[in-house]
């Protein structure tokens, strides 16, 4: 890209003649502005700028120099968070920052266009989804321990759609914790609508990493699901604790837990909470609301 800006930059016209959206600013944006590039570069940052505190000091200069090469040729910025928007104007930016919520097909998510069928009856053990990579920060782990409580682990079960190098050491600690044939590993999943329709309760529990968004929060509430997530980064934007779901300090699985048993105990609870996920709101929607 560097060395033949004027392809890229014609080859990018080619395919995307009114705009070329990257994924963050930074050296692209640069060069298709030196090969010729005259029309729109929109720049969505999801989440490239709350690695840095994490990165080495060398690593995190030259990510601060690519980001900087990139501003000037930068039509425009666009956030999926409000959350996302304060972390950006911390930063370099250009002079249009715009805030876009991430969009699903509700269509695909609706139980009106696909019964709802869950796997667990009313009064009987309640099935708890999680999905994402299966790496360190994400959480899981949090959620392993709060359903190893005494009182919660004869009521749920967890489902676990997502793979990654985590993987084999959460299996472990599901075995050590004694939770044995209630917590499953799908690995990937295609069809997420069909695996959240199959729950009863969605997780969110990241406690290291940084939510951007939150697009597992959103896939769960548009098949009506209450949310259990923890409050990182723009999570707390699409949960609302106590009317869509429930809020928890990161890493704290003793809360976790309280929330986990509190659900299992009142189905009337999690499908109350589930209806209010469901409907529109200003931080969260489907993609024809930015039609």
């Amino acid at each position: 890209m560097l060395r033949h800006p004027r392809l890229v930059s014609a080859a990018v016209g080619r395919m995307g003649i009114d705009a070329a959206i990257v994924p963050s600013a930074g050296y692209l944006c640069a060069a298709l502005r030196i090969g010729g590039r005259r029309g729109l570069i929109v720049a969505v940052e999801h989440g490239c700028l709350l690695q840095l505190p994490n990165l080495p000091w060398h690593r995190r200069a030259i990510r601060q120099l690519d980001r900087l090469s990139g501003i000037y040729a930068v039509s425009a910025q666009v956030a999926p968070s409000d959350f996302m928007m304060r972390e950006l104007r911390r930063h370099a930016h250009c002079d249009e920052l715009l805030r876009i919520n991430l969009g699903i097909d509700v269509s695909e998510y609706s139980i009106d266009a696909n019964p709802l069928e869950r796997r667990s009856p009313v009064g009987g053990e309640m099935v708890v989804g999680v999905a994402g990579r299966l790496i360190r920060g994400k959480g899981i782990e949090v959620l392993l321990k709060a359903a190893a409580e005494p009182c919660d682990a004869r009521m749920i079960r967890i489902v676990i759609a997502g793979d990654g190098s985590d993987r084999p050491n959460l299996e472990a600690l599901a075995s050590r914790l004694g939770l044995g044939d209630r917590v499953r590993f799908l690995g990937w999943v295609n069809d997420m609508a069909a695996f959240w329709k199959g729950c009863d309760v969605a997780v969110v529990p990241s406690n290291e990493l940084i939510e951007s968004f939150g697009m597992v929060a959103v896939e769960a509430m548009a098949c009506g699901l209450p949310v259990i997530g923890s409050k990182r980064g723009a999570l707390a934007e699409l949960v609302v604790d106590g009317v869509t779901g429930r809020l928890f300090e990161p890493g704290d699985w003793k809360a976790l837990s309280m929330a986990l048993a509190d659900y299992a105990r009142d189905p009337s609870l999690r499908k109350q909470l589930g209806e209010s996920a469901r409907r529109p709101a200003p931080s969260r929607g489907g993609v024809e609301d930015h039609a």
